[in-house]
C-alpha cells in the first residue's frame, strides 16, 4: 500500500492494478528467475524522483512489470498480476503464502487482514538475506531489465516532474 507504488500506478493511468486499499500484491524475485518472453522492445522505466526506485512497465498497455533499486541489489519486486501461472496454478501454490502486508499507514481504503503500518524490521532482514543468497548463488544475473555491459536500464528512465508526481500521488 506504499504511496510510491500508488503514485506509479496513477502515473501510468492504471489505478486498476491497485486493490481497494491502494495496495499491490508484489513478489520479490531473483533477477535470474525473471524473464520477459515477448515484447522486450516495449519495456520502459520511470522514476518518481531523480534518485528514486526504478519502476519498469510495458509502454503499449502501461502494465507495471516491477521495481528495483539498481542492478547491484539482486531482486525485483514483481506485481503478481505480471506472474505467469503455468497449468492454471494459484498464486499460493506457485509462490507460497503472503509473508507481509506493508505500508498500512499509506492505505487509501480499508485494510483487510493484518498489515504493518510501515515495514517490519524482520521483513527487511529477510529481504537482505534473500539478496545475499541471490548473489552468493549467482542468481543476480542475468538481469534482463539492465544492459549487462553498461548496467543501465534497458530504456533510459523518465523522471516525473514535481507536478506530475504531485498529480499522481494519492491525497
Amino acid at each position: 500500500m506504499c504511496r510510491d507504488c500508488q503514485a506509479f500506478a496513477h502515473a501510468l493511468e492504471r489505478a486498476d492494478v491497485l486493490d481497494a486499499a491502494g495496495g499491490t500484491d508484489i513478489v520479490q524475485v531473483a533477477p535470474a528467475n525473471f524473464e520477459i518472453t515477448e515484447g522486450h522492445e516495449n519495456v520502459r522505466c520511470l522514476r518518481l524522483s531523480p534518485k528514486g526506485t526504478i519502476r519498469f512497465f510495458v509502454d503499449c498497455c502501461k502494465t507495471p512489470i516491477g521495481n528495483t533499486v539498481s542492478p547491484s541489489l539482486p531482486f525485483i519486486g514483481v506485481p503478481t498480476a505480471f506472474v505467469a501461472r503455468p497449468d492454471g496454478r494459484s498464486l499460493d501454490d506457485l509462490l507460497g503464502p503472503v509473508r507481509a502486508r506493508l505500508h498500512a499507514n499509506d492505505a487509501c481504503g480499508k485494510v483487510v487482514g493484518d498489515a504493518h503500518p510501515k515495514v517490519p524490521p524482520l521483513f527487511l532482514v529477510r529481504t537482505l538475506r534473500l539478496m545475499a543468497g541471490h548473489r552468493l548463488r549467482g542468481r543476480h544475473r542475468p538481469f534482463v531489465l539492465f544492459d549487462p555491459e553498461t548496467r543501465e536500464p534497458v530504456s533510459p528512465p523518465r523522471v516525473l516532474t514535481r507536478d506530475e508526481r504531485r498529480a499522481a500521488t494519492p491525497s
